[in-house]
């Protein structure tokens, strides 16, 4: 059994909703409709208007004045003794006809009594045919007198842990059970007949309300557990390495199983969430597809590839990605960007989810993000995807220096120049033994640069990704000066080098993973340049923008006492890039002009060097 989508292709990712089956009207319940379509427009009105006068308010404060559409005069409907066929038009159970007094009746009980439906804003009509069949024929669950003090307790248990907690840490930012109290029955019964139901698993999203009652007295979540969270402790062990913070204990997490009455237990998990709290949904969304694709997978033993091209939605699909990646840890769930910047839509689960999942919640992911970056002339909007900031949020050490300082970092960020490169940086993502998310920059022409290739026995086995790349023409006894640049850059400057005939003075350093930052490596080039006594950054980006401010701390802790580290790029800007493209070329133009000079030049008000 594999999921297909309605051209009988399997996939993994998004799929289009499944229709729900439901008859169409028979001539008869047609020829009825037609024949009584006064009753039909009263049934409607209930439908569409019924929860307006719903009796969900027990203290009986809250008063509003009946929908007329739900009089039945309206429809000229006067005799309440008439009487109807129901096919076509109404559900009652055990009842073909029945009076138009009864008709109200039920219609009164299911629309207009302690519960409300709406539903027929859906716009697919064998889905609203659908909940109507169910509201109207489903509403005679009765409860025995024991499973009502169960709910009494359960209720009970609840408000009185709320108003201890409102005593004993009422100092504390805390969210009060109030207005929720029925929402945990309700909860109680979805997962105990789930659970008969046959049911084996359950991803929840809960909100701040309520939470603790929920995960104490539903899911048996050890209290202790949570109170040492409002002591001030750790909800992890004290053996957890120390760069792991914990969150808030409102943001918490359970994964529990529970004996409900069917015939395997219920695993319950809840999904840690920021204060962001819709932002779960679509992370929970991911773990469940991934979830259902695992047991259709043990199944039928199926391996696929698949490639889904998402609308521009990109909070809730990256979302998604994550949940999913979370889930299936050893398949590679990757999310790319049209353009670079579009990344910018999702930026609150890179900073809620991604980028600190597992210092807040041990919950490791082996995302992979891919963002086209480089400077093309495509003006402010697409042609930066802000390295700046996805550095800016790694938690990759400052003091490269000092061996005691650990450098388990966040995730891993990226700038291959050669197919090589990037096939080993995705094979080392499912390879090792843990999982980091993997931020992959670069622009699509690399695609196009005659030198951006690389031979066969570039992918042979003995080889791996190189944090790093040796210029292997430079001359390394008579450079006098090195650069350290990454992507597409390189190869734009080696032509320039070239043309120049400089490859005696000038060293071109590729630095392809900014973080962790690579300092062994980085160790080892500076060292096979004895007579440098030049060292530069050169970067297309904007100063304040690109790895600079994340590399020239870093690697000036490296170079030889006295140097130091040189920028060559572009000005500080508001905006990431040029709009007017013969300016763009002049200043990518003045880049390599200042890159390659050994000797002073006249500055360039857009493009900025300086020692």
């Amino acid at each position: 059994m594999t999921i297909s989508n309605s051209n009988g292709s399997s996939f993994y990712g998004a799929r289009s909703a499944r229709r729900v089956a439901v008859k169409e009207f028979s001539k008869s319940e047609i020829a009825n409709r037609i024949q009584n379509s006064n009753l039909v427009r009263l049934v409607d009105a209930y439908r569409s208007f019924g929860h307006k006068c719903a009796n969900i308010d027990p203290l009986n404060m809250w008063h509003q004045s009946r929908d007329a559409s739900l009089d039945p005069s309206t429809y000229g409907l006067d005799d309440p003794q008439a009487e109807y066929q129901l096919e076509g038009i109404v559900s009652m159970k055990g009842l073909s006809k029945a009076t138009l007094a009864q008709i109200i009746e039920h219609l009164e009980n299911v629309y207009c009594g302690h519960m409300a439906f709406e539903f027929m804003h859906i716009t697919d009509n064998s889905l609203r045919r659908w909940f109507a069949s169910q509201a109207e024929t489903s509403i005679d669950t009765n409860f025995s007198k024991e499973e009502k003090y169960k709910f009494l307790e359960l209720m009970t248990r609840s408000e009185t842990f709320d108003h201890y907690m409102m005593r004993e840490c009422g100092h504390r930012k805390q969210f009060s059970l109030e207005g929720s109290e029925s929402a945990l029955v309700a909860l109680q019964q979805v997962l105990e007949h789930s659970s008969k139901a046959g049911v084996l698993e359950v991803v929840m999203c809960l909100t701040h309300r309520c939470r603790m009652q929920i995960m104490m007295e539903l899911l048996g979540v050890p209290k202790d557990s949570l109170f040492r969270k409002f002591q001030g402790l750790s909800e992890f062990p004290d053996e957890i390495p120390s760069h792991i913070i914990g969150d808030l204990v409102y943001n918490a997490q359970a994964s529990v199983d529970l004996k409900l009455g069917g015939k395997h237990p219920l695993h319950v998990s809840v999904v840690p969430n920021p204060c962001h709290l819709e932002l779960v949904n679509p992370v929970a969304l991911g773990k469940v597809r991934a979830k259902q694709e695992d047991y259709l997978s043990q199944e039928t033993d199926v391996c696929k590839l698949e490639l889904v091209d998402s609308p521009l939605g990109e909070l809730a699909v990256m979302s998604y990605e994550y949940g999913m990646s979370l889930e299936t840890p050893n398949r590679l769930n990757m999310w790319e960007a049209q353009l670079g910047d579009f990344f910018n839509s999702a930026q609150e689960v890179i900073d809620s989810f991604i980028s600190g999942g597992e210092e807040k919640w041990l919950r490791q992911s082996g995302l992979v993000l891919v963002l086209p970056h480089g400077y093309e002339g495509a003006g402010p909007e697409h042609t930066s995807c802000r390295i700046e900031r996805f550095l800016q949020l790694s938690s990759d050490r400052f003091n490269v220096t000092d061996p005691n300082v650990s450098n388990n970092v966040n995730w891993h960020v990226v700038n291959c120049s050669t197919p090589a490169q990037y096939f080993h940086v995705l094979r080392r993502q499912m390879k090792r033994n843990y999982r980091k998310p993997l931020i992959v920059v670069g622009p699509k022409r690399l695609t196009r640069i005659p030198k951006a290739v690389s031979d066969l026995d570039d992918f042979a086995p003995g080889t791996s990704f190189q944090p790093v790349i040796s210029d292997m023409e430079a001359n390394k006894l008579s450079v006098r000066r090195v650069i350290f640049v990454s992507g597409k850059l390189y190869y734009e400057l080696l032509e320039e080098r070239a043309k120049k005939e400089m490859v005696v003075q000038v060293a071109l350093i590729r630095v392809e993973e900014y973080s962790p930052f690579p300092k062994e490596d980085l160790e080892a080039e500076i060292s096979k340049y004895p007579s440098a006594s030049e060292f530069v950054w050169c970067q297309e980006e904007t100063q304040n923008g690109g790895a600079w401010y994340f590399m020239e701390s870093r690697l000036n802790q490296l170079l030889p006492s006295q140097h130091k580290l040189k920028y060559i790029g572009r000005a500080a800007c508001a905006a990431p890039a040029n709009g007017i493209y013969v300016k763009h070329l002049a200043e990518q133009k003045q880049i390599y002009q200042e890159a390659l000079a050994l000797s002073s030049a006249p500055p360039n008000p857009h493009v900025y060097a300086y020692d």
